[in-house]
């Protein structure tokens, strides 16, 4: 009997621990690697995402058109962005308007701009150049108090969609200075800014006689080495088929005299409401003006109603590079 017993024990035993080894043989059998080849291109027209900021890391590259966008990466935090040279990204996010940016160079921390939103589309077109100076005002001239203008004077280049939207296009160079690609939303060019009658104003030369209207060819002087105006980026396709526009602002005010010895000075010869006006860039002469705008004001020693002195304006600008 206890042979029996001795026997059965060593049966179960065995049992027992074949059935352990062969559960355990199993956990632990190879998973087969599963590799992620990213997207690479040779084409001249791409856009490459790196893995973290500054270009380091894995990189996926993409060319001309990519709908329904997917980040290739696990962690998006730290991405960082190339453009190809000449080109421009056309980047949709899907924010609360699925508003589309002009990307363009590079993007070494890319991710600050990205953040929690997601890309939902890339298109990737060639880029041209867009060129205006600032040539100066031209008004009547009484008296050397009537050249005193402030207030400001912006600029922007807009694109027009096929489907009538509109999008701003990036700055590349403001006077003679080369902007962050970092910056995609820098989109407006400030050419003249006075904020009052009394702030200091380094311009000189920018004030013409409008009797008769001038055709003025050369940018204002900002520096002893750079004129005043802007090069901005545009889709070289929208250029030629005449949907790149100039949008301008005009929010001007201004002294004013009769004489040297009149009594009718005025500190506040001042436009009504400021202006926007939007041209075709295409359409414009390499020497053009805007205007002719009206400024309305008082004399400073008596209490006429607004209305006393009417000034008109004009202002000038360049279409091509000031500073070449």
């Amino acid at each position: 009997m206890k042979i029996l017993n001795l026997l059965f024990a060593l049966f179960f035993t065995s049992s027992f621990f074949a059935q352990i080894n062969t559960t355990v043989a199993k956990q632990i059998v190879p998973q087969k690697h599963i590799s992620l080849t990213l997207p690479t291109t040779n084409r001249p027209d791409w856009i490459a995402f790196y893995e973290r900021n500054g270009f380091t890391g894995s990189v996926a590259k993409y060319a001309q058109e990519v709908n329904n966008f997917v980040m290739p990466f696990a962690n998006p935090q730290y991405i960082s962005m190339k453009v190809a040279p000449d080109y421009l990204a056309y980047i949709t996010f899907d924010d609360e308007f699925n508003s589309t940016i002009i990307f363009w160079g590079e993007n070494p921390n890319f991710y600050q701009k990205l953040g929690t939103k997601k890309i939902l589309s890339i298109k990737i077109v060639q880029a041209g150049y867009a060129n205006i100076g600032f040539g100066g005002i031209s008004t009547t001239i009484e008296n050397n108090d009537c050249k005193r203008f402030f207030g400001s004077i912006k600029m922007r280049m807009v694109e027009k969609t096929a489907d009538n939207q509109y999008i701003y296009c990036p700055i590349k160079i403001a006077d003679r200075t080369l902007q962050n690609p970092e910056n995609p939303t820098n989109t407006v060019a400030t050419i003249f800014n006075v904020p009052t009658l009394n702030s200091q104003n380094t311009l000189h030369n920018y004030v013409f006689s409008n009797n008769p209207v001038p055709e003025i060819t050369t940018a204002v002087q900002k520096t002893a080495t750079q004129k005043i105006g802007d090069v901005f980026l545009v889709n070289s396709y929208a250029l030629t088929e005449n949907r790149i526009f100039v949008e301008f602002e005009i929010d001007l005010a201004s002294a004013h005299k009769s004489g040297d010895f009149s009594s009718d000075f005025s500190s506040n010869v001042k436009m009504a409401r400021k202006e926007i006006i939007r041209l075709p860039y295409t359409e414009l002469g390499t020497f053009f003006s805007i205007g002719p705008f009206r400024a309305i004001g008082s004399p400073d020693n008596t209490t006429l109603a607004s209305g006393g002195i009417f000034k008109d304006f004009r202002v000038h600008f360049i279409k091509q590079n000031p500073n070449p």
